[in-house]
């Protein structure tokens, strides 16, 4: 598939804007950018012509710490209304601009693997799996009064998992890289989201 996109102004993330530019798309890579030129003999050569020669265009942005499956309500709401929410989520990214997307804990592989396979349409996506973090510290949010673990389901959201010794730390990773996290989020002071002293650690 050869493409060729007109922009009306082409920032092109090297510190350069250049106005009425065309880039060349082969395959879905970029080959070449070139000051536009409407000629119809060359323009007869793409199969696709994009034509956003009075809009901006500019390199997908890239979000480094984003939370796509930490909901406002938390995981009350049934599993069907949390998917769709974390998928509307990963889309409403896209839409914005971002075409990879680095999920700083909360989604599982699950979601990634999603979007690889094309079943949903979203940015490239990094999950770090669950927060890890010890009792009481940021991201324990488990009830003061329960040591139920909340916030699990397989495959979609894998929120926190409290892990209180070297043994713990070493299966929760192995169990994260196994559900397809690609980097691990490690929370190492207390209190912030726990409701325990922010200096406990």
């Amino acid at each position: 598939m050869t493409t060729l996109i007109r922009c009306g102004q082409l920032i092109d993330g090297l510190g350069r804007c250049l106005s009425d530019a065309e880039i060349d798309v082969e395959d879905g890579n970029i080959v070449d950018v070139t000051p536009w030129s409407p000629d119809i003999t060359q323009t007869a050569q793409y199969e696709r012509i994009l034509d956003f020669g009075e809009h901006s265009v500019l390199p997908g942005l890239i979000e480094a710490h984003g939370h796509m499956g930490l909901l406002g309500p938390g995981l009350e709401a049934s599993p069907a209304e949390i998917a769709a929410q974390v998928f509307h989520n990963v889309r409403q990214a896209l839409e914005e601009g971002f075409t990879t997307v680095r999920d700083a804990g909360g989604i599982d592989g699950g979601v990634a693997a999603c979007v690889d396979s094309g079943i949903i349409v979203g940015p490239k996506i990094l999950p770090s799996g669950p927060f890890l973090t010890q009792t009481g510290g940021h991201a324990d949010g488990r009830s003061k009064w329960t040591d139920h673990r909340t916030g699990m389901i397989p495959g979609l959201v894998r929120v926190a998992l409290v892990c209180d010794s070297p043994n713990d730390v070493r299966r929760a990773v192995r169990d994260a890289f196994r559900h397809g996290s690609t980097q691990i989020k490690v929370c190492i002071s207390g209190g912030v989201s726990s409701g325990s002293d922010l200096n406990q650690c």
